[in-house]
């Protein structure tokens, strides 16, 4: 890194921080003194070797095993892209049974660029061998609907994050979690908004029917939101905006839209412009040239 003029303006800060991959302590100058913007530079000197394109090397097997290794049920669909700098994982909603499933089609039919696909099954497994979910939101001996105010369904969720989180540091170890990006529907729009709370280094989530207000986040977020939804309501979805932070929360509202995944040209439109501004594209033929 070249090194700034020997005299520099007030308001420029040094920062420095020691690289988890190369082990080298590496400094870079940050021009506000904006907490936020300094852990943002701080925690990308710290990542700044982790390989973009080393999930390319992944094969299915790989990815596979280390979600096994945290208990997680999923398929990987490697990009159809030259190389592979991005990862989308689906987080679909409660009782699905397998994750060769409707969210894995969905991604694969997206087709994103240098963009790999996985699907993750819910953590939490229902009775009655109805499948799995994230959280346990019924009270399986009375039928009764939880509430958040719910000891089992928070405790049930918080499982579900840890396990996603512990997932997604170790895969940092790998490849930048910038480049990763998280879809889920219903409860797993709930999930992925959760985890993105916790992991900020995060390039982005779609959520589509579903979040809960919670601590405030920095992770952008695309949400889909149905004036018809009487399952989540756009009274719900304006709350967890409002607490997430308004800034980050693109809201997609259908106002005829009801319950369900996307559907129709705009809210595909929408999606692909949300990845398009954030996925990250090498050019492999240009960086041969100049090595």
């Amino acid at each position: 890194m070249s090194e700034p003029p020997a005299t520099l303006p007030e308001e420029v800060i040094k920062v420095s921080a020691v690289n988890a991959v190369t082990g080298n302590t590496e400094s870079a100058f940050v021009f506000s003194d904006d907490p936020d913007e300094i852990n943002r530079v701080t925690n990308s000197l710290v990542f700044s070797n982790a390989t973009p394109l080393a999930i390319a090397s992944l094969s299915a097997s790989d990815i596979s095993n280390l979600a096994e290794k945290h208990s997680l049920l999923s398929l990987y669909s490697p990009s159809t892209s030259v190389t592979t700098s991005n990862l989308l994982i689906f987080l679909p909603g409660s009782g699905e049974s397998s994750p060769d499933n409707n969210y894995l089609a969905l991604g694969k039919k997206f087709d994103l660029p240098q963009t790999g696909v996985l699907s993750v099954l819910g953590t939490e497994e229902l009775p009655f061998d109805l499948g799995y979910t994230w959280y346990h939101d019924m009270d399986y001996e009375t039928g009764d609907n939880l509430d958040w105010g719910s000891a089992a369904k928070l405790e049930s969720l918080k499982r579900s994050v840890r396990k996603m989180s512990t997932f997604l540091l170790e895969l940092h170890d790998t490849v930048h979690l910038e480049n990763v990006f998280l879809f889920g529907y219903d409860q797993g729009a709930t999930v992925a908004m959760e985890v993105a709370r916790e992991n900020p280094l995060l390039g982005g989530v779609v959520a589509v029917c579903g979040g809960r207000p919670g601590a405030p986040g920095k992770v952008p977020v695309l949400q889909f939101v149905g004036g018809k939804d009487e399952l989540y309501t756009k009274a719900e979805a304006k709350v967890c905006r409002e607490r997430y932070g308004k800034e980050l929360v693109q809201q997609f509202v259908g106002e005829r839209r009801g319950h369900g995944m996307l559907s129709g040209v705009e809210e595909t439109k929408a999606f692909h412009g949300f990845v398009a501004e954030k996925l990250k594209r090498r050019m492999p033929t240009l960086e041969k040239q100049c090595t």
